[in-house]
């Protein structure tokens, strides 16, 4: 996600620092922590973007069709901030870790997000 977001004008350093550190990732995909044991290097972003690459071609070699995560919505904060039209709920910083913040799906940055996120 971190070029989706670099095309609405996050840079790395916010997106690393929103970002869960490795071992928290899953915790990103349940939309409610963010920023918890990060940032994430970008090496590591790097390296799981190659495995990812990796995995996808072995699948298919074995006639498995992967099934990928879609957007669902959640944005960095300062999304709320570079998009102030944009039907963005900020949720505050909870349990140790950094600020939520999701995208109303019937909000019209919502379909140009989804679309960049599985281009």
């Amino acid at each position: 996600y971190r070029k989706v977001y670099n095309g609405f004008g996050i840079d790395d350093d916010t997106f690393a620092s929103w970002s869960n550190g490795p071992a928290h990732l899953t915790w990103s995909r349940g939309q409610s922590m963010h920023g918890v044991g990060g940032p994430l290097p970008r090496e590591f972003m790097t390296r799981q973007w190659e495995l990812q690459r990796k995995i996808l071609a072995r699948s298919r070699e074995l006639g498995i069709v992967p099934v990928l995560p879609a957007f669902q919505g959640n944005v960095p904060p300062a999304m709320a901030d570079l998009y102030p039209d944009a039907n963005i709920t900020v949720q505050s910083a909870h349990w140790g870790g950094g600020s939520a913040a999701w995208l109303d799906s019937t909000d019209p940055l919502f379909q140009v997000s989804l679309k960049r996120a599985l281009l």
